[in-house]
């Protein structure tokens, strides 16, 4: 994964064949909360449009725990991923952590994802 920090926050570009599942889920989170509290940013944009995803509604629910754990209020993630835009699980993690005061969105392309990291 490659690591931009920018004036807003941090970029991160996940490599082709990257796949998010219940092993890799929370080690991952932590590794980039951890990346952006030591730059002092509380913005991230990840860039992972051929990014997979296998990851159970419970990982998810521990995924939120751990967010709360690790003192994410007010972060916001962009994720360019328009191949999870509107899905179950994606819709899920918005609204899980928006009641967490973490903000995550889904969009199709940087440009609507910057667009939102800086409103």
């Amino acid at each position: 994964m490659l690591l931009q920090e920018e004036e807003w926050g941090l970029r991160l570009v996940a490599g082709n064949g990257i796949e998010i599942n219940n092993t890799n889920l929370l080690p991952r989170i932590e590794k980039i909360i951890k990346l952006a509290k030591e730059r002092e940013k509380n913005r991230i944009l990840i860039e992972a449009s051929a990014a997979t995803r296998n990851v159970s509604i419970t990982k998810l629910f521990q995924a939120g725990e751990l967010l709360l754990q690790l003192r994410t209020l007010g972060f916001k993630v962009a994720f360019v991923a328009p191949q999870f835009i509107n899905t179950d699980e994606s819709l899920f993690v918005e609204n899980v952590g928006s009641n967490r005061g973490f903000y995550v969105r889904y969009f199709p392309d940087s440009g609507e994802a910057l667009n939102w990291i800086l409103s």
